[in-house]
């Protein structure tokens, strides 16, 4: 299994990609390959590039790549994201667990991720949101689930972006960690809305005077299309209703 995060970088800026496995040994010398669709972009061995590959520039501000390690009996490949982010479009950073993904603790113990039912409306609203905002995932999740969480947000039909998650070694706290990696994007750009479940989330939000919306118990509130504002610090909702809703009133500049 790869540990890894996909990549988010200002214009101007070459991507760099950083992965390890726990079997790192095992895979000492084999051929690393970095495909843009069926076009070979990049070619070096494992212990060559120190698990640290720097791509050049690309043009498109969403590209898809493919990574595959040669090992044997066969290839292990994982899907790569990298997000050329400027410094006007807005965006939304969209938490995972219990945002947009009803996840248990059985699907953590029996690795069963990939079946995790969606939260209510969640595909659909984001999906509808997408032509006016980025879509950045920002997950709590370590490393070694990046690749079968991206699967999970393909197979569900969610919008592309590029999912950030923690290194499986990391000391960090959940909000000290999501406040560490909103760093380099506000830096970038601030104009971004963020939407979670947990007081983690929002605290890490309003770190970087990020817009704020906290999703609660979306699993049991289905229908309620309502928000409310918290202290004029941040937007509670208690479905993916009241996000849309919210974005309506607030967010869509439809001029």
């Amino acid at each position: 299994m790869i540990n890894y995060s996909d990549v988010i970088v200002k214009k101007g800026e070459k991507p760099e990609i950083i992965f390890n496995s726990k079997n790192d040994k095992k895979l000492i010398g084999s051929v690393v390959t970095i495909y843009h669709g069926s076009n070979i972009i990049h070619q070096t061995k494992y212990n060559d590039c120190g698990n640290k590959i720097i791509l050049p520039e690309f043009d498109n501000d969403l590209v898809e790549l493919t990574v595959e390690i040669a090992t044997k009996p066969g290839p292990f490949t994982f899907p790569l994201t990298i997000m050329r982010l400027d410094h006007i479009t807005p965006y939304i950073i969209c938490d995972i667990d219990f945002t947009v993904s009803a996840t248990s603790l059985y699907g953590y113990i029996t690795n069963n991720l990939l079946h995790m039912k969606m939260i209510l409306n969640s595909c659909s609203i984001l999906n509808n949101l997408s032509p006016y905002f980025k879509i950045i995932y920002l997950t709590g999740r370590y490393h070694c689930y990046t690749k079968l969480t991206k699967l999970w947000i393909k197979k569900n039909a969610f919008p592309d972006g590029p999912m950030l998650s923690r290194k499986n070694e990391t000391s960090l706290q959940l909000k000290q960690y999501k406040v560490k990696a909103l760093d380099k994007i506000v830096s970038i750009n601030p104009n971004g809305i963020g939407i979670g479940d947990l007081k983690s989330d929002i605290k890490a939000y309003l770190h970087h005077n990020l817009n704020a919306i906290k999703i609660i118990h979306p699993i049991v509130s289905k229908r309620n299309s309502s928000y409310s504002q918290e202290n004029n610090l941040y937007y509670t909702v208690k479905s993916w209703l009241g996000i849309e809703q919210l974005f309506k009133d607030k967010f869509i500049n439809r001029s």
